[in-house]
């Protein structure tokens, strides 16, 4: 099942919790990347600044926190849901399935489908926050690298791609 696949059957399952669950992990990801500037920052600046630097490293901790427990619990709270709708939906099809078909494939197939299809859809459900608080950490470094040396960032940029 691929990325874009997972989306679309979250997205029809339950599309809010999905759309904040990856909001919560893109800001958790721009938290992670404000420290590295800020402690870079910090590591530049003399004595004048330092109360703003203090406050914001507060402000970026606190977001981070929230925002990262924030995807943890929409991410519980749809994978479970999504772990019972899928169940429900499989043993549905499963009773409406013609007894011979059913014998056909045999009980293991059957029971594969049971259980290792819906762990293979949890497992890459989780990796969706993960996925999003990793490119936004990215995309944070990319922009800060870039405002930091335009050059740096486009030799990092060429041997990327």
């Amino acid at each position: 099942m691929g990325i874009w696949t997972l989306l679309r059957f979250l997205l029809d399952k339950s599309r809010r919790s999905v759309v904040w669950m990856m909001i919560a992990g893109l800001l958790s990801g721009l938290f992670s990347a404000a420290f590295l500037a800020l402690i870079s920052r910090a590591l530049q600046q003399n004595d004048q600044w330092t109360t703003w630097l203090l406050l914001a490293f507060i402000a970026a901790a606190v977001g981070k926190i929230i925002s990262g427990v924030a995807s943890q619990l929409l991410l519980v709270r749809i994978s479970q849901g999504t772990i019972l709708q899928l169940s429900l939906d499989i043993c549905r099809r499963l009773l409406r399935a013609p007894l011979r078909t059913i014998e056909r494939r045999g009980g293991s197939q059957v029971l594969a489908t049971l259980t290792d299809d819906v762990t293979s859809v949890t497992w890459a459900m989780q990796c969706l926050p993960q996925l999003a608080m990793h490119l936004s950490v990215l995309a944070g470094c990319a922009v800060y690298l870039a405002w930091l040396s335009w050059r740096v960032f486009l030799a990092m940029s060429i041997v990327t791609i």
